[in-house]
């Protein structure tokens, strides 16, 4: 156990280090709620579950983020800093399949998913909606230079949604973040979800009626 809690402590500062300039809401306090989620998921499910793959993977997902990194050049930066931890390497294959696995653009089946993977992924989409989602949002938006909204295509239907990828922070919660509750793995999540994603319809309906 005091072993595992010296891993945990080094991925939480290779992840700081990683991120440490990162403007986009994708930083350590993001990392930290990841894995404080991916705590609670594992609490609540009961299930035979790697906890320390997930707890590490939880703190490195976006250490290997193609959003934020060369993906290629990172997953050996990973893979080297697991292997001088000396983590074993059945727990550092998990944690690798784990962050390669996750993201809301590979598209990869559920059921393909392996448990561990399935909470992680749970873990961080919770962060992608609620009060928190709609700042991180915004956040990464201004990073890469998108505008709020275009008027020429916004949508603010949710059941109509024309899903124009028009590079907008308002169209990402349609081409994204309001598909996150029904795309959650386990049951804890989708319930730890409702009042988030009930949050971000409230703030576009709101964001229609201010526009």
């Amino acid at each position: 156990m005091e072993l595992e809690q010296k891993w945990i402590t080094l991925a939480k500062a290779y992840a700081e280090e990683k991120c440490q300039h990162d403007t986009s809401g994708h930083d350590i306090s993001h990392s930290l709620r990841v894995y404080r989620n991916a705590q609670m998921i594992m609490r609540q499910e009961a299930v035979n579950v790697d906890e320390l793959a997930v707890a590490l993977a939880s703190l490195l997902h976006d250490t290997v983020d193609a959003k934020l990194f060369d993906e290629k050049y990172a997953l050996h930066q990973l893979q080297t800093f697991l292997k001088d931890c000396q983590i074993p390497a059945a727990t550092c294959d998990r944690v690798l399949e784990i962050v390669q696995t996750i993201s809301f653009h590979k598209h990869i089946d559920p059921s393909a998913l392996s448990i561990e993977s399935q909470i992680v992924q749970d873990a961080d989409r919770l962060d992608a909606i609620g009060a928190i989602g709609i700042a991180r949002a915004f956040a990464y938006g201004a990073t890469v230079g998108h505008p709020m909204y275009d008027k020429n295509s916004f949508s603010a239907s949710v059941s109509t949604a024309t899903h124009i990828s028009n590079h907008t922070t308002i169209q990402h919660f349609y081409d994204k973040l309001l598909q996150l509750k029904d795309k959650m793995n386990t049951s804890t999540a989708r319930q730890m979800a409702l009042q988030r994603h009930e949050l971000l319809l409230i703030f576009l309906k709101q964001f229609q009626i201010e526009i």
